[in-house]
């Protein structure tokens, strides 16, 4: 008797090794419960050449009693076999080469027409689509490499080849950061879009895929270049951002040094204009903000921007000096930096001023903000605190959450570097001041609103709780910088 035709097809997969683990699930529910199939799988397996090239073991012995005994262990060869061949499959489908790591909100991955959901540590092959969308992230790692490449929202990437010596890749639409080991001489990794191809021996940069554009940041090492159609590129080196449009003409610009951290850098306003109600984005993605009621100011011949100056307690929101972005996709893991000046004299008492805030706290209950709490009020010469602390504030419907810096983290009469990371996907946050951690909490929230605008200065409700100091350089960052990135920004 002969098995059906769906198992012989799992016996030729198994002998070539190109069956999948649930094909190898099938065969092996078979083998332990159909005695036909596994006579036949025998049978298979010796037709092929490889039971017979076994030393000692012989299946063709004319005595019945000798067949009997032989039988345990040819069945026994015979799973060992499926075994290890199943093992490979399931090696090989596992695909040690990459794999995702720190998944952040809904990706997904595009298989053989199947869309997968992505977890942390699954394997990706070649063929694979992975999108990201519009409030998550993920990232493409290499298992026995130092590479890597960090999908940000609202992403699409395709993986050509992901074999040593050919990885290719096609970024579709969106934004990726690559940290990207030396590849062997010749064997560079290639990442292309509509608009070009980029070609990469070992660097860290930023690439992405625009409906007008490609656009990359180099942060380290260099790539090359080349627009759609063209014969040559164009070598973009460290500290470089190159764009190739549908001409397919590559243009080259000097970004900022090094320590000025460019790489998922979504906005810049230095606060330098000196004038004007425009606070300009130099971070190339033109997204200017405005100024309510501008009043400018000099220290040590760098402008500031002067907020809200002896106005009265509940004056409107109208009347105060503040800071309006346009709308900002925030990802779900973010970095805020800024310098801050805080008047000692208007410091006093329990008041509370808002440093940052977005639209999603209008109502008070749905965003997130943080605030400088006022120095406790107290005789001269009394002992213990004396300085603001720093409070980060997440709302969401009757349920809000209060991370709040120790007392004298922020001293006054003097500029501070503040440094905000929020990672509402995990719900951490962590304040630094002038480069070193002042307060982190593990449970901020993870449903608070990322809603744009975001205000500076001032929060967007009838209360405003208006900032009273100086400001400049702010800046926001799509990921979550490290201690030495933040360290270097607070000294620059």
């Amino acid at each position: 008797m002969t098995p059906d035709r769906e198992f012989q097809v799992l016996c030729v997969a198994a002998n070539l090794g190109t069956i999948t683990p649930e094909e190898f699930a099938r065969l092996e529910q078979r083998l332990a419960t159909d005695a036909v199939a596994r006579r036949y799988y025998v049978k298979f397996v010796q037709l092929q050449g490889m039971i017979d090239r076994s030393p000692g073991l012989r299946v063709n012995e004319p005595t019945h009693g000798r067949t009997r005994k032989i039988i345990p262990l040819i069945l026994a060869l015979a799973a060992c076999f499926v075994g290890l061949v199943g093992g490979a499959a399931a090696w090989f489908a596992w695909s040690p080469v990459l794999g995702m790591e720190d998944v952040r909100g809904p990706v997904t991955i595009l298989r053989k027409g199947r869309s997968l959901p992505a977890t942390n540590g699954i394997a990706l092959r070649a063929g694979d689509v992975i999108r990201t969308e519009p409030d998550a992230s993920a990232t493409v790692a290499w298992r026995h490499e130092k590479t890597s490449l960090r999908l940000e929202s609202d992403t699409v990437l395709r993986l050509a080849s992901v074999a040593d010596g050919d990885k290719r890749f096609y970024l579709l639409t969106g934004t990726l950061t690559a940290s990207v080991a030396k590849q062997p001489p010749g064997q560079p990794m290639l990442l292309e879009t509509r608009f070009g191809r980029l070609e990469v021996i070992g660097t860290r940069f930023e690439l992405s895929s625009l409906p007008d554009r490609m656009h990359v940041n180099v942060e380290s090492g260099s790539v090359i270049l080349t627009g759609a159609g063209q014969p040559e590129g164009r070598i973009i080196a460290f500290c470089q951002a190159g764009t190739v449009g549908p001409s397919g003409h590559v243009e080259v610009k000097t970004l900022p040094p090094k320590r000025t951290a460019p790489i998922g850098l979504m906005a810049h306003w230095p606060l330098n204009e000196g004038k004007g109600d425009i606070a300009h984005d130099t971070s190339g993605n033109g997204l200017d903000a405005s100024i309510q009621n501008p009043r400018w100011t000099t220290d040590a011949g760098k402008p500031a921007l002067l907020f809200s100056p002896n106005l009265k307690k509940h004056a409107s929101v109208k009347s105060r000096t503040f800071i309006r972005s346009p709308e900002l996709a925030l990802p779900p893991a973010f970095t805020i930096t800024l310098w801050l000046w805080m008047n000692r004299e208007d410091s006093a008492g329990r008041l509370l001023q808002t440093v940052f805030s977005n639209s999603g706290s209008q109502s008070g209950l749905d965003g997130f903000s943080l605030l400088v709490r006022g120095r406790p009020s107290k005789p001269a010469g009394t002992p213990g605190p004396d300085e603001p602390s720093l409070s980060l504030r997440t709302d969401h419907g009757n349920r809000n959450k209060n991370m709040v810096s120790p007392p004298m983290a922020l001293a006054t009469d003097s500029w501070r570097f503040l440094a905000v990371k929020i990672d509402r996907s995990k719900g951490r946050a962590e304040i630094s001041l002038d480069g070193k951690t002042v307060c982190t909490r593990p449970a901020i929230g993870t449903d608070f609103s990322l809603a744009s605008p975001l205000f500076f200065g001032v929060t967007p409700h009838q209360y405003n709780t208006p900032l009273k100091g100086k400001m400049r350089d702010i800046r926001i960052y799509k990921r979550l910088l490290d201690p030495d990135e933040i360290r270097q920004l607070a000294d620059h």
